[in-house]
């Protein structure tokens, strides 16, 4: 395996991190890749809520605002933290 595989898994004492330490940089680093939009798992798993839920809320008429890409539903990024920020206040 390369070297930088395992300066990866390292801190910057050269100790191993764990896989709590990996997760968390790996939600930054796809926090800093900045999506412009999401599908519907993606939106789900960024919102903590099961993809299902957002369905329900789609058929109450309360859900996210979407866009239909072929048979996909898009979300995009300031459109859904937007409608998030309402729904949390």
């Amino acid at each position: 395996m390369p070297r930088q595989y395992f300066d990866a898994h390292k801190d910057r004492r050269g100790k191993p991190i764990g896989p709590a330490e990996m997760r968390r940089r790996r939600r930054q680093e796809e926090e800093q890749s900045g999506h412009l939009a999401f599908t519907v798992r993606e939106f789900a798993k960024e919102c903590r809520i099961s993809a299902a839920m957002l369905y329900r809320l789609w058929k109450k008429g309360k859900g996210p605002p979407y866009r239909m890409i072929g048979n996909r539903r898009i979300i995009e990024r300031e459109t859904g933290l937007a409608w998030l920020r309402s729904e949390v206040t």
